[in-house]
């Protein structure tokens, strides 16, 4: 755990890294589906030890079987098309490659409807009181075997929903788990909550730092903004929610809340995904909190199929988890990251940390997931107190090199702004540059690693603060590669391809109302090239 802020692990090897960089790992094959498939195996024990406070309730039984198939059955070449309440009846398993290869996303969409209608018809047709057996054609007769053992069965017209696999993938996640899982564990039993439910981040990411969903969650365990802003830092230089351990202890402190409020796992475990106001007016609507009742009974406008299936995901994720060789055969884990943390006492550029301790760019980067593009493309510094994350067992040779090697002058009391390129122009000169930005040609050869003064059309400058900061621990204010001094308390900033009056009011933390003020600007547009004064702060 973090908590000591110093603890003891090996250097990242290069091997090592590989696990953390979010692309595709080198898996097998998986077995491709059948057609139809068999009838599931036992599945999930039903009615688990007393030892097991998270056994399966008989009544959702058929749901864990359907998701622990999907999380280890069928793979993303693969597509479900089940209905929607009885989970143990499936219609078609559809080979991807196979049937949608080369089809836009369009196609498929328009193809799975149509597949979904033409099932669909069957079961309007056999849930008709005129059906004959003996006329049944052979699609609709193989359709009939297959739901005639259930009550009800003719309810099932207008129930069915396509599911993608995810065998590969949670395959791929049980191996990059190993990166962090021991310390997630860790982490939940310093709260207080069970450490079964380290398993949820297998069902809200797939472990994976820097997942993102279209709604705007992201992240191990998919945080919106809104709720994680009451745990996390969340701005343009940091999303902590892509850091594993932050975010880890973030879902932590939010499992135990819904607990405490709802007395219930499995309900606090649902409201992470419903919400505790949601579930909070589910166990005072039906006047229970047990989430079988809850999942078949409650109607609540908003408890759709996602959340009346969470808990179903989680009961098959950690099923898997808990026995992964039973599901996938042997299997390689990563090994343990554990990385040391160091407290930034400064605001501090990546590319200086890199320059004077000497800990290579892809590490920090792969350690560092919360550090957004603004600071790792270098634009913007680290802010200081960001705990920066460090191979293991290096944290103190860090500290003595960053105390003795950087430079005061690259060391920030508040988050430095380096400029934006300047594309040279023919004609410019290296003179030419530093005047219009109102920076020394030292700097600015500097900033640059230039020998000469000597450029070439085309070629992009960074252009180094216009106030520099040459004294340690300076406020350095944002600045900006179209800032120039002007007479009379105010920067001349030009606006630039992308630059609004919000950006450039953050930028040099001047409130937008005061920058339409002091420029008669009625509202908030503004073109590229145009000058604007800034106040001086």
């Amino acid at each position: 755990m973090d908590s000591r802020e110093i603890v003891m692990v090996p250097r990242c090897s290069p091997r090592l890294l590989g696990w953390l960089v979010l692309g595709a790992l080198a898996l097998p094959a998986w077995a491709p589906a059948e057609p139809f498939p068999a009838l599931h195996d036992d599945g999930p024990r039903v009615g688990a030890p007393a030892s097991n406070p998270f056994e399966v309730p008989e009544a959702l039984a058929s749901r864990v079987r359907f998701w622990r198939d999907v999380y280890s059955r069928y793979d993303s070449n693969s597509i479900v098309i089940h209905d929607l309440e009885n989970f143990d009846v499936i219609y078609a398993v559809i080979n991807e490659s196979a049937v949608l290869g080369g089809m836009s996303r369009a196609e498929r969409e328009r193809f799975l409807e149509a597949e979904k209608a033409r099932i669909n018809a069957s079961l309007q047709r056999l849930a008709s009181s005129e059906a004959r057996l003996a006329d049944l054609s052979p699609e609709d007769l193989e359709i009939y075997k297959l739901i005639r053992k259930y009550d009800g069965w003719r309810d099932f017209v207008g129930r069915l929903r396509a599911q993608d696999g995810l065998a590969d993938r949670f395959r791929e996640a049980v191996q990059l788990s190993g990166t962090y899982f021991q310390q997630i564990e860790e982490i939940f039993a310093s709260y207080g909550v069970p450490v079964e439910l380290a398993r949820l981040c297998f069902v809200e990411s797939l472990f994976r730092f820097r997942a993102t969903s279209k709604v705007g969650a992201a992240g191990l365990w998919q945080f919106m903004r809104s709720t994680g802003r009451d745990y996390l830092r969340i701005d343009h230089l940091v999303d902590e929610r892509l850091d594993p351990i932050a975010s880890t202890h973030a879902a932590a402190k939010l499992l135990r809340l819904n607990y405490e409020t709802l007395g219930s796992w499995p309900v606090a475990i649902t409201a992470y995904n419903h919400g505790r106001g949601g579930m909070a007016r589910a166990i005072e609507t039906l006047g229970t909190s047990d989430i079988v009742r809850i999942i078949h009974d409650y109607d609540g406008r908003a408890f759709g199929f996602a959340s009346k299936n969470f808990y179903a995901e989680f009961l098959a994720a950690m099923e898997i988890v808990g026995a992964p060789e039973r599901f996938f055969g042997p299997i390689e884990r990563a090994e343990p990251l554990r990385p040391d943390t160091f407290v930034l006492p400064d605001s501090v550029y990546l590319e200086d940390l890199v320059r004077y301790t000497g800990v290579d760019r892809e590490t920090l980067s792969a350690l560092n997931p919360a550090l957004l593009p603004s600071v790792v493309s270098g634009d913007f510094s680290i802010p200081s107190g960001y705990r920066l994350r460090l191979p293991r067992g290096t944290v103190e040779a860090f500290a003595a090199t960053y105390a003795g090697k950087i430079p005061a002058d690259r060391r920030f009391a508040k988050v430095a702004r380096r400029a934006t390129r300047h594309v040279v122009r023919r004609g410019d000169t290296l003179s030419d540059i530093s005047r219009l930005y109102g920076v020394s040609l030292q700097d600015l050869r500097s900033a640059n690693s230039l020998r000469s003064d000597r450029i070439l059309a085309g070629k992009s400058l960074w252009i180094p603060q216009a106030a520099s900061a040459k004294h340690a621990k300076a406020p350095a204010r944002a600045s900006s590669a179209s800032a120039v001094p002007a007479a009379g308390g105010y920067i001349l900033h030009r606006v630039d391809r992308g630059d609004t009056l919000g950006k450039i009011s953050q930028s040099y933390r001047v409130s937008p109302t005061r920058i339409r003020e002091v420029n008669g600007l009625s509202g908030d547009h503004i073109r590229v090239g145009q000058f604007l004064k800034i106040p001086r702060i």
